[in-house]
C-alpha cells in the first residue's frame, strides 16, 4: 500500500546565525512503497548500532501497560519482552531495512520518564555510560568501532540532547540523532550545536499538542520564565534538518510517531532527509 508522506518546512541553515524565519521553506512529496528498495543490498563498512529512547511516562501503569512499558537502562531489543510495543518498534525497523537497522544491534534505553529537567539529565548520564560500554563491547567482538544512531520520542529527545552536558564522555560521537516530536526547550535547544552530534533530524507535526504543552517556563525550581511552553522547532544549524510531517494527508498526533504504520516509513523518511542534507 502506498503511503503518502508530505514533509513541509525542511529548514537547513548554511550559517549557524541564520534564523528559521529567514530560511526558505522547501516542500517535498515522498511516495513510500515499501522498505525493499532501501539499503538491503549495500554492504556497510562501518555498521550502526541503534538506540531507542522513550519519552515521559505519566500514565497509570495499568493503562496500556505493554504499549508504554520500557526496560531499565540499556537492553538489547532481542532480549526485551516481545509483548511490549518497544520490541515491536525494533522489529519493524529491522523488517523494513535490515541492513541499516539489524535487530541484533538495536537497543532500548529505559529511564524513569519523570517530567523534570534533573531526571532527564540523570538519564543522560546513564545513557552516555551505556553507549560507551556498548561501543567497547562491539569493538571487542567485531574488531570495528560502530556508528551510533539514537532515535527518540518526545522528551527522550531532551535526554539525548543532554548527552552534550555530560562530563567525561570520552569523545562520544552520535552520528545520527533522530528526534520525533521532541519538545524544544530553552535548557537543551543549544545542544544541537555540540560537535558530538554529527547529523540531527527533527520531525514534528503542527497538530501534536503534547509536544508543546510542557510548561517549561513554570517549573517550580525555576520560577516563571519565557517561553512558558515548549516549542516545535530548533534554531537553525548547519547539521540540523527539520521537517513537519503529514501522513496520508493527515497531520500526526503525539502517539502517531510511535505507531507501526509510521515506524514502517521512518527509515525512508530519514534516508530522504539525509539526501537533502547532502544536497544543500
Amino acid at each position: 500500500m502506498k503511503l503518502r508522506i508530505l514533509l513541509v518546512g525542511i529548514i537547513m541553515s548554511m550559517l549557524p546565525c541564520c534564523s528559521l524565519r529567514r530560511h526558505p521553506i522547501i516542500k517535498h512529496v515522498l511516495l513510500v512503497k515499501s522498505g525493499k528498495d532501501l539499503h538491503n543490498s549495500c554492504q556497510q563498512k562501518q555498521p550502526f548500532i541503534t538506540i531507542w529512547v522513550h519519552g515521559t511516562r505519566l500514565r497509570p501503569r495499568i493503562v496500556c501497560k505493554n504499549f508504554f512499558a520500557a526496560p531499565e537502562g540499556l537492553v538489547k531489543a532481542v532480549d526485551f519482552d516481545p509483548a511490549c510495543h518497544l520490541h515491536t518498534i525494533a522489529q519493524t525497523l529491522s523488517a523494513v531495512d535490515g541492513a541499516y537497522y539489524p535487530l541484533e544491534h538495536i537497543y532500548l534505553f529505559g529511564w524513569p520518564g519523570a517530567l523534570d529537567f534533573k531526571a532527564r539529565k540523570r538519564a543522560a548520564q546513564q545513557l552516555s555510560e551505556s553507549i560507551q560500554k556498548v561501543i567497547h563491547e562491539f569493538k571487542q567482538h567485531h574488531d570495528i568501532t560502530p556508528k551510533v544512531r539514537v532515535i527518540t520520542h518526545s522528551h527522550g529527545g531532551n535526554v539525548a540532547l543532554n548527552l552534550a552536558s555530560v562530563e567525561a564522555t570520552e569523545n562520544l560521537v552520535v552520528d545520527e540523532l533522530i528526534l520525533l516530536a521532541c519538545p524544544v526547550q530553552r535548557e537543551t535547544m543549544d545542544y544541537i550545536k555540540n560537535p558530538m552530534f554529527k547529523r540531527i533530524f527533527s520531525l514534528y507535526s503542527t497538530t501534536d499538542l503534547l509536544q508543546v504543552i510542557d510548561p517549561q517556563g513554570i517549573y517550580p525550581h525555576n520560577g516563571i520564565t519565557r517561553p512558558l511552553f515548549s516549542e516545535r522547532r530548533f534554531p537553525a544549524h548547519k547539521n540540523l534538518v527539520q521537517a513537519r510531517i503529514r501522513m496520508n494527508r493527515h497531520s500526526l498526533m503525539h502517539v502517531n510517531f510511535l505507531l507501526t504504520n509510521f515506524i514502517r516509513v521512518l527509515p525512508k523518511v530519514i534516508e530522504t532527509m539525509s539526501s537533502w542534507h547532502h544536497d544543500d
